[in-house]
């Protein structure tokens, strides 16, 4: 006879086997962006974050990156999707499961059109391993035109790629996440549609979104909730 049952452990298993299925369902040959929306805490920067969006009247988003490659794994006929993120660890690939299987909050999941993995692939290795910026990551929501950084590293608003990356090169110090996704967005071809007024250097992860909305192939949808 059952006399106790460890809920947490069954809770936690049927998220597990729930994002294996999410997984092992997505077309391995389109682009899925990830957006992450953190459970209320005290800390600092949660508060800050939030605090600007209220200012904003944005959707509170507090991350976005991007599931990299699919890998096949034949041990458990599931498939490993690896996740390219600007963490305040650096700039890093991790396994989606066990990145947001104890994630305290919401991650959704866009889907957009055709990846060139090879483009993609060559994009992620220049920018692995480079440090994530704190600073320059709270400043993109406050949208000032007083900071000259912001026009110092990119004064031509033509968005054209080459120039992008050929100034990102010199500063690799000021990476955070919703910049990194826009430019992986642009060096794939897709467009901004004039939000932020095309500067890259502003974006929040709320703009990656609704950048992605205008190319979604199908309905933004709910992968993981905590």
């Amino acid at each position: 006879m059952i006399k106790t049952l460890n809920l947490k452990y069954l809770d936690k298993q049927y998220t597990v086997d729930h994002l294996h299925k999410e997984i092992n369902s997505l077309d391995q040959s389109k682009l899925h962006l990830l957006f992450y929306v953190q459970n209320f805490n005290l800390s600092p920067t949660f508060l800050l974050t939030r605090i600007v969006h209220k200012i904003n009247g944005d959707f509170p988003i507090d991350h976005v990156g991007w599931i990299s490659r699919f890998i096949p794994d034949t041990s458990t006929n599931n498939i490993i999707a690896k996740t390219f993120d600007a963490l305040p660890s650096g700039l890093e690939e991790n396994n989606l499961i066990d990145q947001i299987k104890n994630y305290k909050g919401r991650v959704f999941i866009a889907t957009l059109g055709t990846v060139d993995k090879k483009k993609a692939k060559a994009f992620e290795k220049e920018f692995l391993h480079l440090p994530y910026s704190h600073v320059h990551a709270a400043l993109s929501g406050l949208d000032t035109k007083k900071i000259k950084l912001l026009e110092n590293i990119l004064r031509d608003n033509s968005l054209d790629n080459e120039l992008v990356l050929e100034n990102v090169k010199y500063q690799s110090d000021v990476m955070f996440c919703s910049f990194v996704a826009i430019l992986m967005l642009l060096d794939q071809g897709y467009e901004s549609f004039g939000i932020e007024n095309d500067r890259t250097f502003e974006m929040t992860p709320f703009n990656i979104l609704q950048i992605a909305h205008k190319h979604l192939t199908e309905p933004l949808r709910l992968l993981h909730r905590r």
